[in-house]
């Protein structure tokens, strides 16, 4: 719940939130946490298979009096992970023109194939003690194929779906599942790959987000004046050989911006790929090879930035996209600077670089 608010807040910041909640079960949790901690009008909509967990999930809703916000659909076809194009899928709130749009989805998949096989793993990873013991009812347990196939199933729907829902999020339970999901959300098209590292215990899990969506703007919430923004951002730049030049400064919602930048890279400088070549060459010239190559004047991605002061202590860094370059070079460069944000301490979801999408 908390990597997927996270996702809002960064890229949809102040916008009407609608999760889709794939296997809600009985307890309805992640709904009813989720319209309590991401507020204003947050909506959910619920999916299980199950006749009574859907029964019970509906009481728990009431219960809490939050029918007008969440809503519980018993999902009646198995084969099916994400219902969004049934005929009876219906809201039980008034429809808006966003209705058809989820912000995000989400699922905490069956990780295993059968009993057999959660007993398996259980007396593998035990040392001492059991370091996994996952609970629940049969159906949220155990799926023919275990969790590689429903999250194939989830990745195959989404590609059909592709921006219907802005983020498809789940949590995976095996490393090797992991690493087949990305290769297999590349091949389906996907614009963003994201990934995050939920540790409970001695028990790891994996969060996996993608998205079809282009995004051409970004938004860093900064805890710093704008004057130390400016000069944070500026020697950011600098470091990653990325040109600037200040331009007249610019108005956002009526608020005029403390500076405004029009930057230019004609190098990946902020990806593994380029620091790779990087490394690659200087060795080439330790042994007396002769680094060979265009020279690059090109640029890979141009873009607008401006900082926006939002009280004397902190302040917004806005990043415009220019028309005609990739927003997933824009994507993976935000998410660089992010991660070297002055006051990030604990940066846990990041966007896997432009290279490997």
């Amino acid at each position: 719940m908390l990597a997927t608010d996270n996702i809002v807040e960064e890229f949809w910041p102040g916008s009407t939130v609608c999760g889709l909640d794939v296997g809600t079960g009985a307890s309805c949790i992640y709904p009813l946490l989720g319209v309590r901690y991401m507020g204003g009008n947050t909506r959910f909509v619920g999916t299980d298979i199950n006749d009574a967990s859907v029964s019970v999930a509906r009481q728990n809703v009431h219960a809490n009096e939050l029918d007008d916000r969440i809503h519980v659909y018993l999902n009646s076809d198995r084969n099916t992970v994400l219902p969004i194009d049934r005929t009876d899928f219906t809201l039980d709130w008034k429809a808006d023109a966003d209705d058809s749009v989820f912000t995000f989805s989400m699922c905490n998949p069956p990780f295993y194939d059968s009993p057999a096989e959660r007993q398996q793993l259980r007396q593998m990873k035990q040392v001492g003690r059991p370091t996994l013991d996952t609970s629940g009812k049969d159906d949220e347990l155990y799926t023919e194929g275990g969790e590689e196939a429903f999250l194939t199933r989830l990745v195959n729907e989404s590609a059909i779906h592709k921006t219907r829902v802005k983020w498809y999020t789940t949590m995976v339970g095996k490393k090797g599942t992991l690493k087949l999901l990305k290769s297999k959300i590349r091949g389906a098209g996907a614009k963003h790959i994201s990934e995050g590292t939920l540790i409970q215990g001695r028990t790891t899990r994996w969060v996996l987000a993608w998205s079809f969506l282009d995004k051409t703007r970004f938004c860093l919430d900064v805890q710093k004046s704008a004057d130390d923004a400016r000069v944070w951002f500026e020697a950011t730049m600098e470091e990653l050989q990325i040109s600037k030049s200040i331009v007249d400064r610019e108005y956002i919602g009526g608020v005029e911006m403390a500076a405004s930048y029009k930057c230019s890279a004609v190098k990946k400088t902020w990806t593994r790929q380029w620091r790779r070549q990087q490394q690659h060459k200087e060795e080439n010239e330790q042994d007396g090879q002769n680094a060979s190559g265009d020279i690059e004047n090109k640029p890979v991605i141009e873009f607008k930035v401006g900082i926006v002061p939002e009280t004397q202590e902190a302040c917004h860094i806005h990043m415009y996209l220019d028309p005609g370059y990739s927003s997933s070079v824009l994507m993976s460069l935000y998410n660089h600077i992010l991660r070297k944000k002055p006051d990030r301490e604990n940066p846990t979801f990041v966007v896997i670089e432009d290279t490997a999408v």
